[in-house]
């Protein structure tokens, strides 16, 4: 609960994008002491990384950091669907090839798409 009002806290004292989706994933990442979190944003049908935790590796593939939507089928489906998604398994689960390099990559394990939409339609996934 402490961390909750300590993020809502945080995020009411900022309109700065970055600012306010770093202190999400910061905060997504303590709450599963020590995961990793990530919102990816959407712009038409690409997907590019607004922030990451912890901070993406130096080596993290430019095809990563901005991708066709169509290279994540599990993200298209949340973004259409608008409804969340979890791989209990993510190194086990059928995954594209960019989905694969990213689950390497971040050495990801149980993974939870949750959809972000705004007034207009889908913005992205957390």
């Amino acid at each position: 609960m402490a961390l909750l009002l300590k993020t809502n806290a945080s995020l009411s004292k900022s309109l700065d994008l970055k600012e306010i989706l770093q202190t999400l994933t910061d905060s997504a990442a303590k709450m599963m002491h020590n995961g990793s979190a990530a919102v990816y944003l959407l712009e038409e049908d690409e997907l590019y990384l607004g922030a990451t935790t912890p901070s993406l590796p130096l080596n993290f593939p430019d095809k990563l950091r901005r991708a066709p939507l169509s290279d994540h089928p599990h993200i298209h489906k949340v973004v259409t669907g608008a409804s969340p998604l979890i791989l209990p398994d993510a190194k086990k689960a059928p995954v594209s090839q960019a989905e694969r390099d990213v689950i390497a990559i971040r050495d990801l394990r149980t993974t939870a798409y949750y959809p972000l939409i705004g007034s207009k339609g889908p913005l992205g996934v957390y």
